[in-house]
């Protein structure tokens, strides 16, 4: 576009140019004309119309006025074809929206927490006792020592085989339970029964219980 205006700029400079000169050769011929000489017949007066540009460039041909041709091929092969406009502007198509939002259904929530049993668990019944024939040693180590029967047994059979009339070969142990001549002394009051009486196994388990109630197992090397 540039290079056109350009060169239209340039036709329409010479167009003036070749007027004026037109224009004053018009002037010339007629001062010769009244002097009686004739004006070339290649030299055209100026007019009116399409053609009198056309007419003044032949005339400036013939007098020897040379006009560069104007040649608009480049401004044509370097100007890039106008990108084709689209028709009209694409609208995204709102149908891909959703008409509303899901809401997550609610019933799965249970409607209440359960709740641990805090409760301990029962304990365990204890294992019922077991039965010994009545008046027997077992019988009489029972009732006396309760819960620590079972102990009390294991120790009269490593002490004594269950011998009430038992004696260590020193003669320092005596009955069930191999209660030492230490206990002598206390032995009355524990018991209400002489100390000659040791080797009564009711007498022995009563004072080997009171022991037990003092110190434990520890008197008995069995235990």
């Amino acid at each position: 576009m540039r290079n056109r205006l350009i060169a239209a700029f340039a036709v329409l400079a010479v167009v003036l140019m070749a007027s004026f000169a037109v224009t004053t050769m018009s002037a010339s011929d007629g001062a010769v004309r009244a002097g009686g000489l004739m004006a070339p017949d290649h030299i055209a007066t100026s007019g009116e119309g399409p053609d009198a540009d056309d007419s003044v460039v032949a005339a400036a041909a013939d007098d020897g006025v040379a006009f560069p041709p104007v040649d608009d091929r480049s401004d044509r092969e370097s100007a890039p074809p106008a990108a084709a406009e689209p028709d009209f502007v694409p609208v995204p198509n709102m149908d891909t929206e959703p008409d509303f939002v899901p809401v997550p259904n609610m019933d799965t929530e249970p409607d209440f927490v359960p709740v641990p049993n805090m409760d301990p668990a029962p304990a365990p019944a204890p294992a019922p006792a077991p039965s010994y024939a009545p008046g027997s040693v077992e019988d009489i180590i029972a009732r006396h020592f309760g819960p620590a029967t079972q102990k009390a047994l294991a120790v009269v059979q490593c002490e004594s085989n269950f011998n009430p009339s038992a004696m260590s070969p020193g003669g320092g142990n005596h009955g069930l339970f191999q209660i030492n001549n230490v206990h002598a002394g206390t032995w009355p009051s524990v018991t209400g029964t002489p100390w000659s009486n040791r080797y009564s196994a009711e007498a022995n388990t009563v004072f080997a219980k009171w022991l037990y109630n003092q110190q434990g197992w520890g008197p008995w090397a069995c235990a």
